[in-house]
């Protein structure tokens, strides 16, 4: 089953990406520090998980509509994806 998580909570969302960014921190460098300067003051647009089976296994974050901030587990590490100005969210 595959489920889909939005948050409002800056916090909150810190608590549960950061260890599953950490994992592969190496390859999440750029996503990890991002977030982990994140404020409450200055909350992305949007900010969401993706389970599959009960495991994170995408992350995303989106402060301005021309920009789209995604970072997926595949196989044993990740691979990082960042949209521009008129791509859209599947």
């Amino acid at each position: 089953m595959i489920e889909l998580k939005r948050y409002d909570n800056v916090s909150r969302f810190k608590h549960d990406v950061v260890p599953f960014l950490e994992r592969w921190e190496g390859e999440n460098n750029l996503p990890l520090g991002i977030i982990l300067q994140l404020k409450p003051e200055r909350k992305p647009f949007y900010m969401g998980t993706v389970q599959k089976d009960g495991e994170l296994v995408l992350v995303f974050y989106h402060f301005r509509r021309e920009d789209s901030h995604l970072k997926e587990r595949t196989g044993v590490g990740g691979r990082g994806i960042a949209f521009g100005q008129g791509s859209k969210m599947i």
